[in-house]
Formats: structure tokens, sequence, C-alpha cells
């Protein structure tokens, strides 16, 4: 009798936990989401400095599901270039703003300064993504200062002209060229 107690109680729990359990992830690969810092709050030293940080951090892209462990993996470029894994119940979908309704809600890109001299655009680079030699040239993925990782862009060594080059890499690195 106390047994078939139990047995009930064990499956009455099972069908309350399923209640909230999804078949399949409502997330796809290339949806921008949004990470919880809830657990991210307890590393600063200043307790006061809790309640002033952000809830929620990104927009980071998902590069990879893994549905029957709940987690995600999204390449940060933030965490020290590395793919990171979260649970699903830590993330939060990323609604992009629609310029057409929302016109002021739209987030300033920098435009290029223009060299008076040259006619030239020049852009501020944040870091160099990748580097490839293919044929003759170099080509660089660049991901530039102010923008999101939807505008990296593929350039052409020919058409760049490194202005000032770091000692740490590619961080204070300026690159001119035409668009």
């Amino acid at each position: 009798m106390a047994w078939d107690n139990l047995l009930q109680a064990k499956i009455q729990q099972a069908v309350q936990s399923n209640k909230m359990h999804l078949d399949d992830l409502p997330f796809v690969v290339g949806n921008h989401i949004l990470v919880l810092t809830r657990d991210k709050r307890q590393q600063y030293k200043s307790k006061l400095m809790a309640k002033l940080m952000p809830r929620y951090e990104g927009p980071f892209r998902i590069t990879v599901l893994h549905p029957k462990s709940l987690n995600i993996t999204i390449f940060c470029l933030q965490v020290a270039e590395e793919f990171v894994q979260y649970h699903t119940l830590k993330l939060l979908f990323f609604n992009e703003n629609n310029a057409s309704l929302f016109p002021l809600h739209e987030m300033a890109e920098p435009r290029p300064v223009f060299v008076p001299n040259t006619g030239l655009q020049k852009y501020y680079v944040e870091k160099i993504m990748e580097l490839h030699w293919r044929g003759r040239v170099w080509l660089y993925l660049v991901w530039y200062v102010g923008y999101g990782p939807e505008h990296d862009q593929w350039l052409s060594g020919k058409n760049l002209t490194i202005m000032r080059l770091s000692t740490f890499g590619w961080q204070e690195m300026v690159l001119c060229h035409d668009c």
C-alpha cells in the first residue's frame, strides 16, 4: 500500500513536470538570443552593483543546437572568442527592431570618415576575425567598431591601406578602402 502511494505520487510529479516540457526546441540555428546574467551578478565584488547590472546580455547568434540536453551553443566575441553553451532556461528570444514601425529605436551606426584629399572612406576596425591567403592577395574578415557581426565583411588586401598597427595585434588597426 505504501509503495503504491509512493509510485502514484511519483507519476503525478512526472505529469506535472512534463506540462512545461517542450518536445522540440523553439530556437533555430542563426537566431539571435539574449543570455540571462543572474549567475554573473555574484561575480562582482560590490553587492550594490548587482541591482544596476543588466538582466540580459547579447544579442548572440545561435551556432549549434543540442536538443537532447536542451543546451544551445552560441558564439560570443565578448568571451574570448569561444563557443559557449547555455541551457534553454537561461535564454530569451531577441526581437530585432522594425525600423518602419519604430524609426527612433534604431541604433546609430557610425558613418565612415571621409579623407578630404583622396576621397577614400576610413573605417575603424574592432578586430580582424580571419585572415586567408587567396591567390596573390590576403583576404581579411573585418569587424568594424560600432557595428554588429552581421556587418562583417571580407575585404581584399589590394584595396586596403594599413594606417596604424598596434603592438598588441589588430585591435588598433585602421583600414581605408573604396566602397
